[in-house]
């Protein structure tokens, strides 16, 4: 990811609150918890799951789990600032891509 990322080095970060959760509960199992917490804090916006993305996740693909749906409605929220959402889910990424989106995956889209 941080290879990836290093290709966009103006590009803003952001994730929808369950991102964030995800990534702390990831960090903590390899011992970077409460210092995770704090640097995702600095560099990357929170998306807050709001009635918008709500809303937009009850209609994004429905074979997508519930939490996918979150992450593709919080890109969807973002509209013309989004540069690109980054998974390395196969049916998020394809998701993404039926909305519109502009979506990677990282060594899943070859």
């Amino acid at each position: 990811m941080e290879a990836f990322l290093a290709g966009f080095p103006l590009s803003p970060l952001a994730t929808c609150t369950v991102g964030f959760v995800e990534t702390v509960r990831h960090l903590d199992r390899a011992g970077s918890f409460p210092q995770a917490l704090a640097d995702l804090d600095e560099r990357v916006t929170e998306i807050l799951l709001g009635r918008e993305v709500r809303d937009l996740a009850t209609r994004v693909d429905p074979g997508l789990r519930a939490l996918d749906a979150l992450h593709v409605a919080s890109a969807l929220s973002l509209e013309r600032d989004l540069v690109a959402l980054v998974t390395y889910d196969r049916r998020m990424f394809d998701a993404a891509c039926k909305e519109g989106l502009p979506a990677r995956a990282p060594g899943v889209e070859d």
